[in-house]
């Protein structure tokens, strides 16, 4: 397991964010294009941070392009990951394509990158052995961003053992893309590549970022208690079967909202048993499995037990442009200030192949936000909170916006 090093940003003056994007298939035009581009934007400041995301178009120049990156700002921390597509500069860039690179001032604000090898992953419960390692205290409630490789990391420990050490701050992320097999990705920390294991970063100090999940679902129907059910089986929902509720919702819906139920259909968990009544952002959405015809019994991508509170969900385009435009007005007409800057962490599922056509996630954060330098790429899995628990999601857009 590699110890971070820390890197403390000295510089004094505001938070500066520019991040940057390049289509071109040549590595070295792309870096070119990408470093004049962020100099322009800089305007004098020298980075602290920088996140660089690379289409698996350039996988045979992933550690050329980090060499080159890192001797271009030497004194910046470095993190990121391969890509299976690249967002930058109010653009998304699928099939694997790109390569962007966003750059953080950040002052007054410690910064540690860290990698964990994938079989030294401390224990969830182990929180003296995750501070250690991290280099972190659980009293600083930092920020963590993480890119763990999908076939190599344990991310629900990662996740879990990182909510539980560190109660109070911020996880977010995604999950590298843009390979096929173990080994076939690439995670930037600082000095190093590595092909396995989970990269990330520790912020404290004076940065606070705000973490905005669009899970871009609608329910459907009403909520309903798990009646029966053990592990990821539910066998009663309010006394009886998953498959006849499930008939009488069918019945019960508009037809384009039928042939969306046999192509997109979801079920969302309450996460707060306080709850009394539920809003679309309560639910933690999750892949329903299979349904048993003979039994009537449902599979669902999560465990579940008796009094659980669940819904039926929906996705479509329309529905998942809306939903993220209206976490973010809400957070506008809370009176919270205007980002310095943003990441995003965009599912493979969504961009062109759930639009129809590109950027509409990215246009949707710049109607409100014109000027927001927004980096990111698409992920094999979004990482982000829902109730205070980070979760692993799919279809989902999760937006990090730095303040």
């Amino acid at each position: 397991m590699a110890t971070p090093r820390p890197r403390a940003a000295t510089l004094r003056g505001e938070m500066h964010f520019a991040a940057a994007l390049s289509g071109a298939d040549r590595f070295d035009t792309a870096f070119d294009e990408v470093i004049d581009d962020l100099e322009e934007r800089l305007r004098g400041a020298s980075p602290s941070l920088l996140t660089m995301f690379v289409g698996s178009a350039h996988e045979a120049n992933y550690v050329r392009l980090h060499r080159m990156l890192r001797q271009k700002y030497p004194k910046a921390s470095l993190v990121g990951c391969s890509a299976g597509g690249t967002i930058g500069d109010g653009q998304e860039l699928e099939e694997g394509s790109g390569l962007s690179v966003s750059a953080l001032h950040l002052p007054d604000v410690d910064i540690r990158p860290f990698h964990l090898d994938p079989d030294r992953v401390p224990k969830p419960s182990s929180s003296g052995l995750w501070q250690e390692v991290l280099g972190t205290s659980a009293e600083s409630q930092p920020t963590i961003i993480v890119f763990p490789d999908p076939f190599t990391s344990p991310i629900d420990a990662v996740l879990e053992g990182l909510d539980r050490t560190f109660e109070g701050g911020t996880v977010l992320g995604g999950v590298a893309s843009g390979m096929q097999e173990a080994g076939g990705g690439a995670l930037f920390c600082d000095d190093e590549v590595h092909a396995t294991g989970t990269a990330g970063v520790v912020l404290t100090g004076d940065v606070q970022v705000d973490t905005i999940v669009s899970q871009g679902c609608r329910p459907i129907g009403a909520p309903m208690f798990v009646t029966r059910g053990s592990e990821n089986l539910i066998t009663g929902l309010d006394g009886q079967s998953p498959a006849s509720v499930l008939q009488r919702l069918y019945d019960s819906l508009p037809s384009e909202d039928q042939v969306r139920l046999r192509q997109s259909l979801f079920v969302g968990l309450v996460m707060d048993d306080d709850l009394e009544v539920y809003e679309q952002g309560d639910f933690l959405i999750r892949n329903i499995m299979g349904l048993d015809g003979d039994t009537g019994s449902l599979a669902i991508g999560a465990n579940v037990r008796p009094n659980t509170v669940v819904q039926f969900h929906l996705r479509d385009a329309e529905t998942s442009a809306r939903d993220l435009q209206a976490l973010l007005e809400a957070r506008s007409d809370a009176g919270e200030p205007t980002p310095a800057g943003a990441l995003m962490f965009s599912c493979l599922g969504r961009g062109q192949g759930l639009y129809g056509k590109p950027n509409v996630d990215s246009n949707i954060v710049r109607a409100l936000y014109p000027e927001l330098p927004l980096g990111g790429f698409f992920c094999n899995g979004e990482l982000g909170p829902v109730q205070g628990i980070t979760h692993q999601h799919g279809y989902t857009n999760v937006l990090a916006l730095f303040g």
